[in-house]
């Protein structure tokens, strides 16, 4: 048996120092390697969970948002689309573009991408590896029904082009998850 340290069993086992066995509320579960990566992995396993509330968190905040854009009707969002417009033409300037509609149109499109990989990012986050392949499939429906629903919407239509930018975004955002 491994001599347990009592500093860090009462706070990370919840149980008593006893022959090295740390009695918990549901089992008795024995320490065979030292007690530091005992205490390790229950500190990793509670940040883990604390990291996962966040993001849950953040994830249905950026969802509220982005249904409050996409369920907007036509003048609502052609207005947004405009004001954005002219905060990106004040950044990079305006001898890039001469054509105001083609930026907007540009940046309309972006849009989808960008929101949909951020949702991605924060809902793979929030789910962790085991809930990876749901969240992923999850998220591809939503890209195809939040546009079918726009039908319902005065002023909005259904645009194949933005279900294929809310695809490239939820690709987008697997990648970012993957490789950072």
């Amino acid at each position: 048996m491994v001599k347990l340290r009592s500093s860090c069993l009462p706070q990370w086992c919840g149980g008593e120092e006893r022959q090295g066995i740390c009695r918990t509320k549901r089992r008795n579960c024995f320490i065979f390697r030292s007690i530091d990566r005992a205490c390790y992995g229950k500190i990793q396993a509670m940040e883990t969970l604390e990291t996962r509330e966040v993001f849950s968190i953040l994830t249905v905040l950026w969802f509220c948002v982005m249904c409050f854009f996409t369920f907007q009707p036509g003048p609502g969002t052609i207005a947004v689309s405009g004001r954005l417009t002219k905060v990106v033409e004040s950044v990079i300037g305006i001898a890039f573009y001469t054509d105001d509609e083609y930026l907007e149109r540009q940046i309309r499109f972006l849009a989808h991408p960008i929101e949909f990989a951020v949702l991605t990012v924060l809902t793979l986050k929030a789910v962790g590896r085991s809930g990876t392949i749901i969240g992923v499939v999850a998220l591809i429906l939503w890209s195809i029904i939040s546009e079918v629903l726009k039908v319902r919407i005065p002023g909005r239509h259904c645009n194949g082009i933005d279900m294929v930018g809310n695809i490239i975004g939820v690709g987008v955002g697997v990648l970012l998850i993957v490789l950072v």
